[in-house]
């Protein structure tokens, strides 16, 4: 989700079921997490109003979410998708260690879970998006006419 629908590690955290449409293969966008120096993790609305927004995913994409809700999500709307591993909000700290491992695994270094948004968008240039689809994919707005 984090390539196919270029959304940043707090769209996810904060992304619930109720946020997830199957029959129409998206998602609402409408909430983010921060982590803050505390250890708390409030959950709010985006930055800008660009943030909220409603990704199309491809069929692939929604057949593992589908599968991912179907055995780590509870099953309520409120549920977050994304959890630790013991139920709770997905903590980056907890995903980093994952991360690293699966990077290990993977022989890959230097590489960070930004980089799978940049990745999305590179691979959706080369399937001939236009700029401004672009910019709706990644919640940006130009400065200036466009």
């Amino acid at each position: 989700m984090a390539t196919f629908g270029s959304l940043r590690w707090g769209k996810l955290a904060a992304l619930r079921r109720k946020n997830v449409d199957f029959e129409a293969r998206t998602v609402r966008v409408v909430a983010s997490t921060t982590e803050l120096k505390d250890g708390s993790v409030p959950v709010g609305p985006p930055k800008s109003a660009a943030g909220v927004r409603t990704v199309a995913l491809p069929e692939i994409v929604i057949a593992e979410l589908r599968a991912h809700l179907d055995e780590y999500t509870d099953d309520h709307d409120d549920a977050f998708v994304f959890v630790g591993a013991k139920g709770a909000i997905l903590r980056r700290p907890a995903f980093s260690r994952i991360w690293a491992r699966a990077l290990k695994a993977a022989a890959l270094s230097g590489f960070h879970f930004h980089d799978l948004r940049h990745t999305g968008n590179k691979c959706a240039v080369q399937s001939g998006a236009t700029l401004r689809e672009l910019m709706n994919r990644m919640a940006t707005r130009l400065r200036g006419p466009c």
